[in-house]
């Protein structure tokens, strides 16, 4: 089980309206777009001052990128390689996968969700955003059900309780690391430690799922 979304078209999603610049760039595009968002907000993010950040021509960014809500995807699209990297199978126990599935969805926000936020005060980036996310159906459904499934494997081999609502557990993560993220971008990072870390939830959360007397031997997953 993967709980990372395929990317459909991923980087070739955005076809280029003009000829080939001289030199690249794209991922000085990319950067640069980012910082724009945090720094000024939506409003700024032309493709004349994106261009003149990244250090490369205007045709550039329209080759890349197409339009201005073709740099926001592909932020989004490109923020999603820090859950790809991400393999439980490869994980050992219950509290490392959860560990390493969230560590990964934690830096997956704190690109997008600025994006997502700063798109909301233009009314051609929101409705292109939206747009985005329906036909490619992304959202936070998707990381919820990535972990929801991930736990109902080990409740099948014994490492979580039976009785714990799987896809409960995956919105309460997720909504966790959501909070955090969004309190530090809206207000500032020292803000957001007035709700618990990521670690503080994942320990109370594992506790919870755990089974009292153990994993319960004989299960097709984890370590014995």
């Amino acid at each position: 089980m993967s709980p990372i979304p395929h990317l459909p078209g991923g980087a070739d999603a955005h076809r280029p309206r003009r000829g080939r610049p001289r030199s690249g760039g794209r991922e000085a595009i990319l950067a640069a777009s980012l910082d724009i968002l945090r720094e000024r907000g939506a409003s700024r993010l032309t493709t004349r001052e994106v261009a003149t950040r990244a250090g490369v021509s205007e045709g550039s960014v329209f080759y890349h990128f197409t339009d201005r809500t073709g740099l926001l995807t592909a932020v989004i699209e490109d923020s999603l390689t820090s859950l790809m990297d991400v393999n439980p199978a490869a994980q050992a126990e219950v509290a490392e996968t959860l560990e390493a599935l969230t560590a990964g969805m934690e830096r997956f926000l704190d690109k997008v969700l600025i994006v997502v936020i700063a798109a909301q005060s233009d009314a051609e980036l929101r409705t292109g955003m939206a747009d985005f996310l329906r036909s490619n159906d992304f959202g936070p459904h998707r990381g919820v059900n990535g972990i929801a499934g991930y736990l109902r494997a080990q409740q099948r081999g014994g490492l979580v309780r039976a009785d714990i609502d799987p896809e409960a557990v995956g919105a309460m993560l997720l909504g966790s690391i959501f909070l955090r993220v969004a309190m530090g971008q809206m207000v500032d990072p020292a803000y957001s430690d007035n709700v618990p870390d990521r670690g503080r939830v994942l320990k109370g959360l594992v506790q919870l799922i755990t089974p009292p007397d153990g994993p319960r031997s004989g299960g097709p997953s984890g370590r014995r």
